[in-house]
């Protein structure tokens, strides 16, 4: 099964659904779709448009293949499980923060594939195209010191002022 996220931004990613759409209507292709607030409703793949946390760790685990928007939360769930992603970053119009930067960014040291449009996934949906599947090592201190700054500077203001 192929797994397809577009997140819960209230913005529609319609783009995407229609190109797949269009490609199940002649592939044969078991897609299962999280589609948000999308306007356009898939005909050639089953979908829905929102579910529990714990029913998202479960078509992931379930996903040969996940595509997805460029959402830090979604690619974040794909690196701790080592699943293999295929990210299509919204265009700006379509996004509530930018994309494309921190997917290049993860794409470069190759953690995952990065399509710049929907219709660039042809390869992949057909076979002939397999996306990187490293896992992200989790190990590091960023989150302590980032937590160790914030409460450095929540204690210690700058002349009385809280930033």
């Amino acid at each position: 099964m192929i797994f397809v996220t577009v997140g819960t931004t209230h913005k529609p990613f319609n783009s995407l659904l229609k190109a797949l759409d269009a490609f199940s209507e002649t592939h044969r292709t078991d897609i299962l779709a999280q589609i948000g607030y999308a306007t356009y409703l898939p005909v050639h793949y089953r979908w829905f448009r929102f579910c529990s946390h714990e029913e998202l760790e479960q078509y992931l685990q379930n996903a040969e293949l996940v595509i997805s928007h460029g959402g830090l939360a979604i690619i974040g769930e794909c690196l701790r499980s080592g699943k293999s992603l295929i990210v299509v970053p919204r265009e700006p119009h379509e996004a509530v923060n930018p994309q494309e930067e921190l997917v290049s960014f993860l794409a470069q040291r190759g953690y995952l594939d990065y399509v710049a449009s929907p219709e660039h996934l042809k390869p992949y949906l057909i076979g002939k195209k397999r996306p990187k599947q490293r896992k992200f090592d989790f190990n590091t201190r960023i989150p302590e010191l980032v937590a160790q700054y914030v409460e450095q500077v929540l204690t210690n203001p700058v002349n009385g002022n809280i930033v």
